[in-house]
């Protein structure tokens, strides 16, 4: 017989146990692609802590406002008249992850630099880019 502080208990240690498991997995798969294009697993660690701690930095880049439609708007909704509330100007603030696409980014340059073939990959990405 199950009581319910076991099964929480249980429940909780399995998904940690999931999490770690899926957690050593990536990072087993990611050194190794890592290691087929000649990076050491001590750049890898820091590229991952890297990526890890710029996830939360965003660059902005520009910033769009946002028209408003109109003042006073009546819209019915189901047969009965609604107004639609209007709040003050916003805008959309375009931004570069600094975890998610800087370090990428500058990983891809390296990694196209290193290479023996930087016209191949150039047309290769290209394609890619294409589609």
């Amino acid at each position: 017989m199950f009581y319910l502080p076991t099964i929480v208990l249980f429940m909780l240690a399995f998904f940690v146990l999931l999490v770690l498991l899926f957690a050593l997995i990536m990072v087993g798969t990611i050194s190794y692609a890592f290691d087929k294009v000649g990076l050491d697993p001590g750049a890898v660690f820091g590229l991952l802590l890297a990526c890890l701690a710029g996830s939360s930095i965003n660059i902005p880049l520009h910033r769009i406002r946002n028209e408003q439609v109109g003042t006073d708007h009546v819209v019915p909704v189901f047969g009965f008249r609604s107004r639609v509330p209007v709040g003050p100007p916003r805008e959309t603030v375009v931004t570069v992850n600094v975890g998610g696409a800087v370090i990428p980014c500058l990983v891809a340059i390296y990694l196209l630099a290193k290479t023996a073939y930087p016209l191949q990959a150039v047309i290769g990405i290209a394609i890619v880019a294409a589609i």
